[in-house]
């Protein structure tokens, strides 16, 4: 079995949060044009009020340099869960450089 990596240690907002942000955009939307009392001519209409780009852009970069860092800092850590600095290396290769 072959063991895939990640080529940059990123994490993007692909899931739910996605789907969230869009339908919270479109009603925005809906609501400003039902304030205007403003008809959409077509299905597509609505992008010109809102910018798709906009809605859900998340990127996270996250390096080990940080993350050892941080670990020793204490800072967001839960050091009951990750007692070693292995351990919590062993945890950020999973989040970061696994697929």
């Amino acid at each position: 079995m072959s063991r895939s990596r990640k080529k940059t240690p990123i994490v993007k907002d692909n899931g739910k949060g996605k789907k969230t942000a869009k339908s919270l955009a479109n009603r925005k939307v809906r609501r400003k044009l039902k304030d205007l009392d403003y008809k959409i001519a077509d299905g597509k209409a609505y992008r010109k009020e809102s910018e798709s780009w906009d809605i859900a852009d998340y990127v996270s970069r996250w390096t080990r340099e940080d993350a050892v860092k941080e670990y020793e800092e204490g800072r967001f850590i839960d050091k009951d869960r990750f007692p070693t600095l292995e351990s919590f290396i062993l945890f950020w290769e999973k989040c970061m450089l696994r697929k």
